[in-house]
């Protein structure tokens, strides 16, 4: 019944703690690899939808042996593992990212830009390390952000403890919310992302090109980030550990991740065809 299904990774497939070492955050559960693979020979297919880059969910993507097109930058690229190609990007106007830098140098927040791949920062209120283990992507410390800007960026990113990332949510939203998204995709993090971006689009389009239909895609998720894929999906499923929001636009609640939930899913509506069937009707 089930022919495509995207998962989240923090916190979704991924644990990650703050403190783990750089690349912990890409290690699924033994058993997510186990069902995945029985899945996939099934003939469903996996992706992975997230904010992070192309470059550090490859490994992860080879490890779970997907092999369709993945969802990155918050559905800003759909890329294409076969041929290393993107099949679909949409970025920030270099001017509107101009304007943002300019706005929050009064703030002192930490604030980095992604561009080609690459990561620009003009203040670290963190150790190195914590850089490394979050980001997976070459980051550069610069002495002007605005000046490093040269074309139009993936995306903006704010990092800070929950309390000053409610802040900054509010504020850029006040300040930029008519023209530029602006997400909580993780308590430590606020994502600001071109208008009409999201990972339900980004599913949307995937799932056309694949010729499969809406009622035939599962999404799952925890955060803001992935309301859009886990409202638009034919079944929209919340981690144990989802926001109340995520939960609320969620049809069905898996475990938590540290309870396998991925796995569940996989096993409950793929593996498990009786109680997919019983689930629908």
């Amino acid at each position: 019944m089930y022919r495509l299904i995207a998962f989240d990774v923090d916190g979704t497939l991924c644990a990650f703690s703050r403190d783990a070492e750089p690349g912990a955050s890409m290690r699924v559960s033994p058993r997510f690899l186990a069902a995945a693979a029985q899945v996939q020979a099934r003939g469903v297919a996996i992706t992975l939808a997230t904010g992070r880059g192309v470059t550090p969910i490859l490994p992860l993507a080879t490890a779970l042996g997907i092999n369709v097109p993945l969802i990155c930058y918050q559905g800003g690229w759909v890329y294409d593992l076969q041929t290393a190609t993107t099949l679909h990007r949409s970025t920030l106007p270099v001017g509107l990212a101009h304007q943002v830098v300019a706005w929050v140098q009064p703030f002192d927040w930490d604030i980095s830009v992604y561009q080609d791949g690459e990561i620009y920062l003009q203040r670290l209120h963190y150790p190195v390390e914590f850089y490394d283990r979050w980001f997976g992507l070459p980051w550069h410390h610069v002495s002007d952000l605005r000046q490093a800007i040269t074309h139009d960026p993936e995306k903006i990113v704010f990092t800070g403890e929950p309390a000053m990332c409610d802040t900054i949510h509010a504020k850029l939203n006040a300040q930029f919310g008519e023209h530029i998204q602006v997400l909580r995709t993780h308590e430590l993090f606020v994502e600001l992302v071109p208008h009409g971006t999201s990972k339900g689009g980004a599913l949307a389009w995937l799932a056309a090109q694949m010729g499969i239909r809406q009622e035939e895609v599962i999404a799952v998720g925890d955060s803001e980030n992935d309301l859009s894929m886990i409202r638009w999906a034919g079944l929209g499923v919340a981690m144990g550990n989802a926001t109340a929001q995520v939960k609320a636009a969620a049809r069905w609640q898996a475990p938590t991740v540290d309870d396998d939930g991925a796995a569940v899913v996989l096993e409950h509506f793929v593996l498990d065809a009786d109680s997919a069937t019983n689930f629908t009707n």
